[in-house]
Parts: structure tokens; C-alpha cells; sequence
């Protein structure tokens, strides 16, 4: 009987800690700070780079943190290192605009085999309910991925990022 008892104690065990290891950790405020957000659309100028929408965010981070992605607008990127301002960094991620024609997807008359298509690249399940001017960032304190929401973004040219 005992065994049986160790064994039922085991399970609840492993079950409770992947459901709290599954939970977002949402954040009030990061432990860092945050400056300006901006979002900007169109194109870059830059031969090198895609016509995409790309959201700049200034921050100051502390030893141990490192920016992961960012929801916003229904899309999701990762955010990556694009400059100094004075003590701010800033970080950038793009969202590409991919024509719909450019994208070959297969139909098939099978409900099972058009289920499995993939959608068109920078769309993703967004597991947040945002505003337009809103974003959610995640970021990675002590390999523990942490989330933040971010609001009133406000929309500039490519120009002022640079």
C-alpha cells in the first residue's frame, strides 16, 4: 500500500510543477528600465534589409538579462541588438511583409492534409489580447523567461531610429 501511495504523491508532484513551469510569468514592471517605444512601417532604405514593420525599444539592462521576443500586432519576432543612444540601448525587431503570391501553399481537397499547411511567415498564435499600440516583451533573467507588457507604443518614421 505504501508504494502505491509514494507513487500517487510522485505523479501530483510532477504534474503541479510542470503546470506552474507552463504558466506565463507577467510582470508589472521589468527589473530593468525602459525608455522610449516606437513602432515604425514601410520601408528601410537599406538595400540589405526587407520592407517589414519594426518596433525599437530603448532599455537599460542589468548583468543577467537578455531580451527575447516581442507580440505585437497579432505577430511575433525576436527582438535583436541595434544601437547605443547615450546610456540606452536599443533593441529592434522586424516584422516582414511577405506578399501572399510569393508564398507557395498547397490546397488540398482532404480536410486532414489542409490542416497540416503552415501559415504565412511572421504569423503566429499571439497567446496575449493586445491593443494595436500595445506589445508584450519576454526576457531572460537567470534562464527563467519572464514576460512585460509595454503601452501606448507610439508610431514614427525609420528615419528617428537611426
Amino acid at each position: 500500500m505504501k508504494p502505491l501511495i509514494i507513487l500517487s504523491m510522485v505523479l501530483l508532484g510532477l504534474l503541479g510543477f510542470s503546470r506552474c513551469n507552463s504558466q506565463r510569468l507577467l510582470l508589472d514592471m521589468p527589473p530593468f528600465e525602459v525608455g522610449e517605444v516606437k513602432y515604425s512601417s514601410g520601408v528601410s532604405g537599406i538595400e540589405s534589409e526587407d520592407t517589414g514593420d519594426y518596433l525599437f525599444v530603448q532599455v537599460v539592462l542589468k548583468e543577467g538579462i537578455l531580451l527575447d521576443s516581442v507580440y505585437f500586432r497579432g505577430k511575433k519576432s525576436k527582438m535583436e541588438y541595434f544601437s547605443n543612444q547615450d546610456k540606452w540601448s536599443l533593441y529592434r525587431a522586424k516584422f516582414y511583409k511577405t506578399p501572399f503570391h510569393e508564398k507557395e501553399i498547397v490546397m488540398h481537397a482532404d480536410p486532414a492534409k489542409e490542416a497540416r499547411n503552415t501559415l504565412l511567415d511572421g504569423v503566429s498564435d499571439v497567446p496575449f489580447d493586445l491593443r494595436p499600440n500595445e506589445a508584450i516583451v519576454s526576457f531572460v533573467k537567470n534562464t527563467k523567461l519572464f514576460y512585460f507588457k509595454i503601452e501606448n507604443i507610439t508610431e514614427s518614421s525609420l528615419e528617428e531610429q537611426r
